[in-house]
């Protein structure tokens, strides 16, 4: 190959490339860059996010716990019992104990009512007594400040001298 042969060649291969990095090599790698950017931009969206839901964890994991606290907590004051019957149970039970702790006579208690809603089992125990003033008051402030959260919903209420006579319905809850 002669000089002159080799210097044709050396002049069409900086043509060659002349033409070819600002028309293809340029445009490629421009795509191409614009492409990782692209890519690395997606991923720090994606870093962020993560590192967002992992400081999030925390607080939400507290925020369970918590609900978990209400829940037992919630749990305590309610009536606990299977079927109907062992609720209506540990409602007369818990009552009878309150009234012997109190000296109140319990002269009669009625059978338990139920009636559900949304989720919840209300049970109705009527309860006929005999007591003083100063212990009715002793025993309904006990049926107020029981663990177990029982509502009266109706009281009638005698004076016969120093006796008082009278009935109750108290309302226990429980979850159906």
């Amino acid at each position: 190959m002669t000089n002159r042969e080799k210097k044709l060649i050396w002049y069409s291969l900086i043509i060659l490339l002349a033409y070819l990095i600002p028309f293809e090599g340029v445009p490629k790698f421009v795509a191409f860059e614009q492409e990782i950017n692209k890519e690395n931009l997606t991923l720090e969206k994606k870093i962020a996010k993560l590192n967002q839901l992992i400081s999030e964890h925390a607080k939400w994991n507290q925020v369970n716990l918590q609900n978990i606290e209400k829940k037992k907590t919630l749990d305590a004051t309610l009536l606990s019992g299977t079927t109907q019957d062992l609720i209506g149970a540990r409602l007369q039970g818990t009552l009878q104990k309150l009234a012997d702790r109190h000296n109140i006579k319990l002269t009669s208690i009625a059978l338990p009512q139920f009636h559900t809603r949304q989720g919840w089992l209300f049970t109705s125990q009527t309860i006929q007594f005999r007591s003083s003033s100063n212990r009715l008051l002793q025993f309904l402030n006990a049926i107020d400040s029981n663990q177990v959260k029982l509502l009266i919903t109706e009281i009638n209420i005698r004076a016969n001298k120093k006796t008082l006579t009278g009935s109750f319905t108290v309302i226990g809850f429980s979850k159906d």
